[in-house]
């Protein structure tokens, strides 16, 4: 049986020290991609669904000045993710996936419901399953501060490759996981709106797969693609007025990031 060496040093560590017992962390920042889905929209003047709307993330350019300036890192659509690795193939870990969700604009669209609107009455009257343009008067809806993703995730790690000297070693990973969904929806409805407060709105189940290089004696780099389901019952439309949208999706979202392992016991 392989056994350590006393003094493996900085960069070298050999081919079987252990990870159980240690921390680890990652910053990173992803894309993600959904599929039709229906938005109910519902107050004291309307209620109506529009049906099988589509919607794209919004990334920060590459060059835009957030991705290096420390004040501005959280603007990007980022990941950041706290983990515990139980023994060498299990650990725990919890996270924050800000991805962005904006409602395509000007999209065709069938709507039912009716709108009685005060304030804006271009679109009042009654409609079923009424094609339509969904027009920023109409309904314009996105989470791009943003759609914020916790999770509990169990994970797997899989051993796949190892250099001989031990500095680099290449690793599977599986997972699964859920939590609570806290977007700041940014919602205007026949005009009326307003960028709403961080909001637990739903919750969401996951799974996902990647690969991870660990290199050097503490760092890694990290690809993983996650797919789930969101439900969202209670989204804001004028914070804690009698407005809310409903709606529930599906999601996949892919990210590379860069972490570090901690020993933190002996």
């Amino acid at each position: 049986m392989a056994q350590e060496t006393t003094q493996p040093g900085f960069f070298k560590r050999p081919n079987r020290t252990t990870r159980k017992g240690q921390f680890y962390f990652f910053w990173g920042y992803n894309r993600a991609v959904y599929n039709k889905s229906n938005i109910h929209v519902h107050g004291p003047d309307y209620e109506f669904t529009v049906y099988n709307a589509t919607a794209h993330d919004r990334p920060t350019p590459i060059n835009d000045k957030a991705y290096y300036n420390p004040s501005l890192l959280t603007i990007p659509q980022f990941n950041f993710r706290l983990g515990y690795q139980i023994d060498e193939k299990w650990s725990v870990s919890v996270g924050w996936d800000h991805m962005k969700y904006v409602m395509d604009q000007n999209q065709v669209a069938q709507v039912s419901g009716f709108i009685n609107s005060p304030v804006y009455t271009k679109f009042n009257g009654e409609y079923l399953r009424q094609p339509m343009v969904i027009s920023g008067d109409l309904l314009k809806f996105e989470h791009t501060d943003g759609l914020n993703v916790t999770s509990l995730d169990l994970e797997r790690r899989i051993s796949l490759l190892h250099s001989r000297n031990g500095i680099f070693g290449l690793y599977g990973l599986l997972g699964a996981g859920t939590g609570v969904v806290v977007p700041r929806s940014d919602v205007r409805v026949c005009t009326v709106g307003l960028n709403n407060h961080w909001h637990i709105s739903g919750y969401h189940l996951n799974a996902k797969a990647g690969l991870r290089l660990e290199f050097l004696r503490n760092g890694f780099f990290q690809l993983e693609s996650r797919s789930g389901y969101v439900n969202l019952p209670n989204i804001l439309v004028q914070n804690d007025r009698a407005h809310r949208i409903d709606q529930h999706f599906f999601f996949c979202e892919w990210y590379g990031s860069l972490g570090m392992f901690i020993k933190v016991f002996k």
